[in-house]
């Protein structure tokens, strides 16, 4: 688990060279074994442009590549789960899975469930399954079923 906070009140989020140099070191001391880091930030490699004054926002983390240049190539990390954005999504890039976490509380976008996730790990993956606080929810009861890479 890792900090990510620059400034209180700023959106962006920062890990710093010093943290990933630990954990770089830290994953390659127990290189045998399986890990799943946790982050607050979203991976934000893009940012956005402001139309209006043409600058680019990042709203994740602003070390993501550097901090992809530590997950990516040690396959034994199998997860990056992070929160942020409030919203439940995956996605998967080289076998490293991005599991975005849904929030508990305040809703960024009408009609997304909020809630938690019940996680099962398996030696060859994981199955994470979305409890909606709300139990209509359509999504209520979703599962991501991962498979470790």
């Amino acid at each position: 688990m890792l900090d990510s906070l620059k400034i209180t009140d700023k959106v962006s989020g920062i890990l710093g060279e010093k943290q990933l140099a630990w954990l770089a070191s830290a994953l390659d001391a127990h290189s045998e074994r399986p890990a799943i880091v946790f982050v607050h930030h979203n991976p934000d490699e893009k940012g956005k442009l402001d139309p209006a004054t043409r600058k680019v926002t990042i709203s994740g983390l602003e070390d993501t590549r550097a901090l992809l240049d530590v997950l990516l190539p040690r396959k034994q990390v199998k997860a990056y789960i992070f929160g942020h954005t409030h919203d439940w999504k995956r996605e998967e890039r080289e076998g490293l899975h991005l599991i975005n976490l849904p929030p508990v509380a305040w809703i960024f976008t009408a009609g997304r469930p909020a809630g938690w996730v019940d996680t099962f790990l398996r030696e060859d993956g994981a199955t994470m399954e979305l409890r909606a606080l709300d139990t209509k929810h359509p999504l209520h009861g979703e599962k991501y079923q991962l498979k470790w890479r």
